[in-house]
């Protein structure tokens, strides 16, 4: 047997250990138990993580052993439709670390120069996704874990 983990996003917080239950119900290993839900779950309200990708993060470095869960809140900015401006750069950047991959032992100034462009970029992306942000939902990111 072994464990089984998924992380679900939630819209609002007193569906957290509802949705915890349904899937510890339809994945949980019957033989060990009724397909209940071991109820160790930790639900952040004292932060806001600013994106899908942070709360995942975030969650990963919060889970300390099996069967720790945690529900943190995120600001669901991939669900807005994203700007030209924005496309383009996350078109640079794909193009820069493709790039920064393909260099084989070239000079070290061509691979300071990509690296510092990509970091220039990521900076530009951060700045106008935390202008998006206002504009996004808070979500929860749920993240539970069963045996199977």
């Amino acid at each position: 047997m072994g464990h089984l983990v998924d992380y679900i996003v939630v819209d609002k917080r007193e569906d957290i250990y509802a949705e915890a239950e349904e899937f510890a119900y339809f994945n949980s290993d019957r033989e060990e138990n009724d397909g209940d839900y071991h109820g160790n779950l930790t639900i952040h309200n004292n932060f806001i993580c600013d994106s899908y990708d942070d709360a995942f993060d975030k969650i990963e470095r919060l889970s300390r052993r099996a069967y720790d869960d945690h529900a943190v809140k995120f600001y669901d900015i991939d669900s807005l439709k994203k700007t030209k401006a924005l496309i383009r750069l996350e078109e640079r950047l794909v193009i820069k670390e493709e790039q920064l991959k393909s260099l084989v032992r070239k000079t070290s100034k061509k691979r300071d120069k990509l690296e510092n462009d990509i970091a220039i970029l990521k900076d530009k992306i951060k700045e106008i996704n935390k202008k998006r942000k206002t504009k996004a939902k808070v979500k929860w990111l749920l993240k539970v874990e069963v045996h199977c």
